[in-house]
């Protein structure tokens, strides 16, 4: 649900220096069931047998409301024939109201949850156009996502069967985490007809710090070989990427076409050792 007529209502007649405000609401519902049987087969008899401990029905139902206020604000100047620039600056205050119930057959996976997150976002974009000779658009964006969970997290189903060297405990105390990420982009294309060879570029980058991130906390035992695995909430953990990609075209006889791609990509994440 959008309601665009919020700042008649609170301001009447003042332009608010053309700020445009939107009040959003966006409610969803889900729900996926999972039914799993699980055999072992057994070399004695040639058949399959029934696995009590991993068979297993299962049901999530997720209910999410997010509201929101949405400002923006435009400037726009324009030379007939020579150049047209935009810019818009927007911000929205965004709340997220989580909950999620899920079903199991086994008891100890019966879980119900709650959360309420605040995840703002901001973002600028800038357009430069120079009509027949080149378009320059750039963006920078930033926002703030949450990850609850999963149950399998919190309570796996633990086959001690045939893991007997691999066993993950999971963790009933995990938070969710957040991401808080930065986005950039720049590109650039030149746009002249008359010329016999065009060329365009882009750059982006993107920069994000995870708070409360869920990770592995191994144990090994040497005597038996066995590797238990404890999930823990740890912050510290930060992913970079960048990248170039570059086009040069060129016009031959009789219609024909000359093109150069050049791409170059970097990606880096590092956490914090413990």
């Amino acid at each position: 649900m959008n309601y665009n007529a919020l700042k008649r209502l609170l301001f009447g007649n003042f332009s608010l220096w053309n700020i445009n405000m939107v009040l959003n609401n966006n409610v969803s519902f889900s729900r996926s069931d999972v039914n799993s049987f699980v055999s072992d087969y057994d070399s004695l008899t040639g058949r399959y047998i029934g696995n009590d401990s991993l068979t297993n029905d299962n049901r999530v139902t997720r209910i999410e409301d997010r509201p929101s206020l949405r400002l923006s604000k435009n400037f726009t100047r324009r030379l007939s024939d020579r150049f047209n620039r935009y810019i818009n600056v927007s911000a929205n205050i965004q709340g997220q109201f989580l909950t999620e119930k899920n079903e199991s057959s086994f008891d100890y996976r019966n879980i119900d949850r709650s959360f309420s997150f605040f995840t703002p976002s901001a973002s600028v974009g800038y357009n430069y156009q120079r009509f027949n000779k080149y378009t320059i658009e750039a963006n920078l964006s930033g926002n703030s996502t949450p990850a609850i969970p999963s149950v399998d997290q919190l309570r796996p189903i633990i086959d001690t069967s045939t893991s007997v060297y691999n066993i993950n405990l999971g963790n009933t105390n995990l938070r969710p985490s957040v991401n808080n990420g930065v986005n950039f982009s720049f590109n650039y294309r030149r746009e002249q007809p008359t010329r016999k060879a065009d060329l365009s570029f882009e750059v982006n980058g993107a920069a994000s710090d995870v708070n409360d991130g869920i990770v592995d906390s191994s144990f090994y035992n040497r005597q038996n070989g066995r590797r238990t695995v404890y999930l823990i909430n740890m912050d510290g953990r930060r992913n970079y990427s960048a990248g170039f990609t570059g086009r040069a075209s060129f016009k031959l006889k009789d219609n024909k076409v000359l093109q150069f791609n050049y791409s170059l990509n970097y990606s880096n994440t590092t956490s914090l050792i413990m």
